[in-house]
């Protein structure tokens, strides 16, 4: 990337907002979901990513979490960035814990980039619930499928097997997080 402006990730950012403009986080009901995206494509680009990268932060939730088809982001952002998204996006139609298992399956099985981005969302994932324990207690819990301690086992299992493939920094962040995350949540 050249200068300060990028029309490219600008788009991305008004993609997401249009995308998401009716969610919300579950950490906090007063915050829109596309702060969530947004946070991950800054920390990609904090971490030098490439601008499709970045781009695919953006985007990593909206084949997901709304009725974005992948043919839309292929037409506007090209493949590159489609099959990045696509990379990090699970199957809500399967069982939680199955989901989950087959999202990690595919991100091991992934290009760095994919294993960036995964990270990148767990990363602020983890510090959104951290802050999130830490300012309304245990009551965060009921937003989520799985309790404090299952969320945080969950996490460090994710970002642990990231990193026997990826010893990025920031995959060693998470994890050290992940762990903050499941010492406030000990019972």
């Amino acid at each position: 990337m050249t200068g300060y402006y990028n029309q490219r990730i600008d788009a991305a950012l008004k993609f997401a907002v249009k995308a998401h403009k009716h969610q919300v986080r579950k950490t906090d009901q007063d915050t829109p979901y596309v702060y969530h995206p947004i946070c991950v494509g800054m920390i990609l680009r904090d971490a030098g990513l490439s601008e499709n990268v970045v781009i695919a932060g953006i985007l990593h939730d909206t084949i997901e979490d709304t009725d974005t088809k992948a043919e839309e982001i292929e037409e506007i952002f090209g493949l590159k960035v489609r099959e990045l998204v696509e990379s990090v996006s699970e199957n809500k139609n399967l069982p939680y814990d199955e989901r989950k298992q087959k999202y990690l399956e595919v991100v091991l099985a992934g290009n760095d980039e994919t294993k960036a981005i995964s990270i990148a969302d767990s990363l602020h994932n983890i510090n959104s619930l951290i802050d999130a324990v830490e300012t309304q207690g245990e009551g965060v819990w009921k937003n989520f499928t799985k309790d404090g301690e299952l969320t945080a086992e969950h996490y460090i299992h994710k970002v642990e097997a990231i990193l026997e493939v990826w010893p990025h920094p920031m995959a060693k962040e998470a994890l050290a997080q992940a762990q903050k995350l499941k010492a406030l949540t000990a019972k």
